[in-house]
């Protein structure tokens, strides 16, 4: 697939520039409407596609998110929570996540800076030895 920022709002799919028009020249998809442009946001699609029903459940042995059609004739055996649920302990789980690896990283610039400073340190140091070995040499 081609990286693209022309969004097919018919097919809920994204075409490059080239692949677009070779789309609208197509019999099929002629009419189709495109959104352009940097800050495309596709909307989300919160149903299922073959029962046209919403989302409720979340399946965590297909991990996959399910209508309540689907509970009942594909999922009926299986471990399933709310949506909401689900979600809300995944974006904890990205957080926290997060959160330690945000706090790694600044440990990390911290021992950068130390180790920067000492090393400036280090250099001044071999500067002033440097400096005072030369004006002990010129009064010899």
């Amino acid at each position: 697939m081609c990286p693209g920022h022309n969004y097919c709002e018919q097919c809920d799919q994204l075409f490059c520039d080239g692949c677009k028009i070779s789309h609208l020249r197509t019999k099929m998809s002629k009419d189709h409407t495109f959104l352009s442009g940097p800050n495309i946001n596709p909307e989300v699609k919160q149903y299922c596609k073959e029962h046209d029903e919403t989302f409720i459940y979340y399946c965590k042995e297909c991990d996959s998110p399910i209508c309540k059609i689907c509970v009942i004739k594909k999922h009926k055996l299986h471990d399933f929570a709310e949506i909401k649920e689900t979600t809300d302990g995944i974006k904890a789980e990205v957080k926290k996540g997060m959160d330690m690896k945000v706090e790694y990283l600044q440990s990390k610039i911290a021992d950068i800076d130390q180790g920067s400073n000492q090393y400036q340190a280090d250099v001044n140091e071999v500067v002033n030895a440097i400096r005072e070995e030369g004006r002990h040499l010129k009064e010899s």
